[in-house]
């Protein structure tokens, strides 16, 4: 009962690629991340969605590890279905797979393309934990498009956020915010105002600073307690 929970990462704004010296646009879509338990999500929404708009779209773009192939590691431990994928269907669509960066290229590479998709595990967003994709899609020059329900992406990006979320007509939402990047890039910087207000590194360390400090007065009050 003692234990609570305390967000660790933020949004850094002097991260934020500047669009006058970002990289240049090397494909429509590009889901940065390694692949690791979100297969369902892919086939269920994502892949189906592109299939529907494939015609209608430029280069698409996965990067991280394991995309191409599964290491052979997690077969002896019994991780099949961490790995699961279809690589004739990510051949079909026309799915380019490009090998992990540094993370401290992670920015830079998201920028690349004109929208990015930001993708969770499956335990991470059931617990509603913040990474560092949370924040790092909004430093790059690009659209992103989270798959989270609108009211947990209200609930970390402010109203605004809730335009930005993967649900429903997956393949509608993704092309409506490649034919109309104006108005999403005025949604972006909505967005980035709100992390920088409630998402900074500042506001974590007074998070934590307020979280030890009534962690100090409680262990006080049982000490004056226990000491009668």
């Amino acid at each position: 009962p003692k234990v609570g929970a305390l967000n660790f990462y933020g949004f850094d704004p002097r991260l934020t690629v500047d669009p006058n010296t970002a990289p240049a646009k090397r494909c429509d879509i590009m889901h940065v991340g390694h692949y690791w338990w979100r297969w369902d999500e892919l086939s269920k929404f994502i892949l189906p969605s592109l299939e529907r708009i494939r015609s209608q779209i430029g280069g698409v773009s996965f990067v991280g590890s394991w995309w191409s192939g599964t290491p052979p590691t997690p077969i002896d431990q019994g991780l099949e279905q961490a790995f699961r994928a279809d690589g004739a269907l990510f051949q079909r669509l026309g799915i380019a797979v490009e090998p992990a960066v540094p993370y401290t290229q992670v920015v830079s590479k998201m920028s690349e393309g004109r929208v990015n998709i930001m993708t969770q595990r499956p335990l991470f967003k059931e617990l509603r934990l913040l990474t560092s994709k949370y924040f790092e899609i909004f430093a790059a020059d690009t659209i992103p498009m989270v798959m989270l329900e609108p009211d947990h992406a209200e609930e970390v990006y402010g109203t605004d956020g809730r335009h930005l979320a993967l649900h429903g007509n997956v393949a509608e939402r993704l092309l409506e915010a490649l034919e109309r990047p104006s108005h999403y890039a005025e949604i972006v910087v909505a967005v980035r105002d709100h992390l920088k207000k409630h998402h900074s590194y500042r506001q974590r360390v007074g998070e934590l600073v307020a979280a030890l400090s009534k962690e100090h007065v409680v262990a006080c009050r049982e000490r004056r307690v226990a000491w009668g």
